[in-house]
């Protein structure tokens, strides 16, 4: 949905003579949004991450109107440098890392609170899916035990 709405904004970065910094704006209001939206409560692998983040450079590629990297010899670190913006699946982890956060500081008897952990224990940590077997061909990871690791690994959490 997001490469959709980018394409159908493609009379905007290519014809219009809107500042560079506009641009941006209205990308991170119109597509980086709704791409982060979709996705702040999946789990996604190393592959699926460099998807997202190479999704990002593309656009903002286009953006600058910069060529491929195999043509122009421009990383996209620099793309990202040159536009003064986060990779966005750093900013993905940190909306991912702010919900949970929010989740944890809800009481004890809100229904996100009581469908995302095991009941019964006060202040528990463990996920409710821990109680199920996990079928065979079902994903390995989960959002809770993934959340919970990148908050340790931040140092917020317990």
């Amino acid at each position: 949905m997001a490469k959709a709405d980018f394409r159908s904004l493609s009379r905007v970065w290519s014809r219009s003579n809107l500042s560079k910094k506009r641009k941006l704006d209205i990308f991170a209001a119109l597509v980086e949004s709704k791409l982060l939206y979709g996705l702040s409560t999946a789990v996604y692998t190393k592959a699926e991450s460099r998807r997202i983040d190479g999704f990002q450079s593309r656009c903002l590629r286009q953006l600058l109107k910069i060529p491929a990297a195999y043509i122009s010899r421009v990383s996209n670190a620099t793309v990202l440098q040159k536009c003064d913006v986060q990779a966005l699946s750093q900013k993905l982890l940190d909306r991912q890392c702010k919900y949970f956060q929010k989740i944890l500081q809800t009481d004890s008897n809100s229904m996100v609170k009581k469908v995302s952990f095991v009941s019964g224990l006060s202040n528990s940590l463990q996920p409710a899916t821990s109680e199920f077997i996990r079928r065979r061909g079902r994903p390995s990871k989960e959002w809770i035990p993934e959340t919970l690791y990148e908050l340790r690994r931040r140092g917020f959490a317990e």
